[in-house]
Parts: C-alpha cells; structure tokens; sequence
C-alpha cells in the first residue's frame, strides 16, 4: 500500500498506463525488494533454528543429528553439517542477491563494481 501511494506511481496513472501493468511492473517490483531481502536471511534463520526445535520436540533431522553428533564427539559428522550449513547460507544469500539485481537496476554489477 505504501509504494502504490509513491510519486512514480501516480505519475504512471497520470501518463495513462494501465492500473495492472502499473501494479505489476511498478508497484511489484518496488515491493518485492524488501521481501526478497529478508528471505536470504530468514532461510539462514530456518536451517539455525532446526537444531534447537528439532532437539525441543524430538524430531528426526539434520538439527537433532548436529546435536546427536555433538554429544557423541562424532567430529567428521559435526563438519559435514557446518560445511552444509554453510554452503546452505552461502547459495541463500547468492540468490537473494540475484532476485535482488534482476528487480532493481541500481543493485545491478557493472563491469565488474557495483553501480
């Protein structure tokens, strides 16, 4: 609601676009960014927070290994998890990144530095 009430906006509505092409491309795009932002995090969050509801609850999974594995000093299973961890982290920031240049132009690389 908040970017539908932006200056652009109502110069497209003055300009004679039509109002879905204005929501779409405009007002969508403007709004996705935040969005895309916090879900490369918020998954990062989701993989951290297994562990302890996995162990919470009893629940079979990577977090209850982690945990299992710990317990046990099983040091070959405790890394294979950090490095899933963080190649999990790694490709969610990565992608949230992408979505983030695909939909606005000023985070787009160029020529090797950002614009």
């Amino acid at each position: 609601m908040d970017t539908l009430s932006q200056e652009y906006i109502r110069a497209a509505w003055s300009r004679g676009i039509k109002e879905w092409r204005i929501t779409l491309r405009h007002a969508m795009r403007a709004a996705l960014l935040p969005i895309i932002a916090v879900s490369g995090i918020s998954l990062d969050a989701l993989l951290a927070g297994s562990v302890v509801t996995e162990s919470l609850f009893g629940w079979p999974g990577l977090g209850s290994l982690a945990i299992e594995a710990i317990r046990l000093r099983d040091y070959p299973v405790v890394q294979g998890y950090v490095l899933l961890s963080g190649v999990f982290f790694l490709v969610a920031n990565w992608l949230s990144d992408i979505g983030l240049a695909a939909l606005d132009p000023r985070i787009r690389m160029q020529k090797g530095r950002r614009v």
